[in-house]
């Protein structure tokens, strides 16, 4: 995290680039300033998604040298007037004093580019997968933090994508309102009943039945200028940082479980709940056992469940993470991958962990009328997750002839709003129980 300079911030004695939080003064000084519109500051996170994997495979020496040749890269590509340093272990900052949209969008096309290309180290020809993430200097921006948090959504969001899908936030045209995310107002959010679960339906991708439904977290703020949804956009990677991760991970779990029986209740169904699960919850020693007691408590069949896993959660801390997916999976919950083909996730992951679905990305199905590159990836896919019996489920469906295309390549189930926006509980309730195939889009 970005501070204030002081004896221990200096120069970063792996790569020589400033350490970490040695940019501060610089972004503090040009925020203050204040000029809007028109030339503005960024900030561009740049983050090495499979460094630990080199490590693991190659050795934490070749790993370093990565790092020195990475850190050559970056800073042959930034401007003369920039400032890049190293924030983490596989994270790099770039700070542009003087900036607009089309100079951050040329300049993050230039830089994945040139750490895409290989690396020859010791006679090994090695790549690796950077996400880039940028923030463009607001009025909504008054300290260096402020940048660094809406930068770091930003290279969040960049990592859940496909390869060398930069995202650049600019809400300066937008007023959007900014949540106030941090360990106290997330402790009130939880106490007072402010995270709601909303639910989007999963579907066949052939015949529209819903079959399912995907549990989506909101934050809702009642202030005085009026109600505001937040997204996890605003707040998951402040929520992640807190000590409330899990207890709010938990009450989506326990309420997602109970609303699902409900459902399953009422229609006489047994559709499926899927539930994002995080690499925090995997990792505490008490999932497997709030798991159990989330099944108990609202008598909704192991079978009924399903985790999504992101390719974070499951390289991280891989041993103890797959240790406890297996063990979770044989307790009868289904285990499914998100982001199949965007992340670092190979195909020998889903053999091992035996998964029982994938989730094939937005950034595959919203193209596939007119790319015959994705057309032809998406057959493979799908005819390899039909020889292995895992169903596939495709993202971001919104026209009609997106899902027809799905079908016609092999797609077991679809999402998007096609079929259906996200609703509470008692409106998809209400339609269900009124006999209406899927939500109104």
């Amino acid at each position: 995290m970005l501070k204030r300079k002081n004896k221990e911030i200096g120069v970063d004695p792996l790569t020589g680039l400033g350490g970490a939080g040695s940019l501060v003064d610089g972004i503090e000084k040009r925020l203050s300033q204040g000029q809007w519109p028109g030339e503005r500051c960024a900030l561009a996170l740049v983050q090495i998604l499979d460094l630990p994997e080199v490590n693991r495979v190659y050795g934490p020496e070749v790993g370093n040298e990565v790092l020195r040749l990475l850190a050559t890269r970056i800073k042959s590509s930034a401007p003369s007037k920039s400032s890049v340093s190293r924030e983490q272990g596989t994270e790099f900052a770039v700070f542009f004093p003087n900036s607009s949209m089309r100079d951050m969008r040329d300049w993050s096309r230039s830089v994945i580019a040139a750490l895409r290309e290989p690396f020859s180290i010791d006679g090994k020809q090695l790549t690796v997968r950077p996400a880039v993430g940028i923030c463009l200097g607001t009025t909504n921006h008054k300290l260096a933090e402020d940048l660094l948090v809406d930068a770091r959504q930003a290279v969040h969001e960049s990592a859940a994508k496909a390869v060398g899908e930069v995202v650049i936030i600019d809400d300066a045209d937008q007023n959007r309102p900014r949540l106030r995310a941090d360990e106290e107002s997330i402790e009130r959010a939880l106490a007072q009943g402010d995270f709601h679960l909303f639910y989007q339906p999963i579907v066949m991708a052939g015949t529209r039945q819903i079959v399912g439904f995907d549990t989506l977290l909101r934050w809702i703020d009642a202030q005085a200028s009026g109600i505001q949804v937040f997204t996890p956009r605003d707040f998951i990677l402040q929520l992640e940082r807190s000590a409330f991760a899990l207890p709010v991970y938990t009450w989506v779990l326990e309420q997602a479980c109970r609303d699902a029986q409900m459902r399953n209740h009422a229609t006489g169904g047994s559709m499926v709940l899927s539930v994002n699960i995080a690499g925090q919850q995997l990792e505490h020693d008490e999932f497997p056992n709030i798991v159990a007691a989330a099944l108990s408590s609202s008598g909704l069949p192991a079978s009924s469940l399903l985790f999504d896993i992101t390719d974070e959660a499951v390289q991280r801390n891989r041993e103890r993470t797959w240790e406890r997916i297996r063990d979770i999976k044989g307790s009868g919950v289904r285990i499914g991958l998100n982001d199949f083909g965007g992340g670092a996730t190979s195909l020998s992951t889903l053999r091992e962990l035996s998964v029982d679905s994938i989730r094939i990305p937005r950034v595959f199905t919203s193209s596939i009328e007119s790319s015959l590159d994705d057309t032809v990836i998406l057959r493979h896919v799908f005819a390899l997750a039909k020889e292995m019996g895992i169903i596939a489920i495709a993202e971001g469906v919104e026209r009609e002839t997106q899902a027809e295309k799905l079908a016609e390549l092999g797609a077991n189930l679809a999402q998007g709003y096609l079929f259906g926006r996200p609703e509470r509980a008692s409106d998809v309730m209400t339609r269900l129980t009124a006999g209406r195939q899927a939500p109104a889009a």
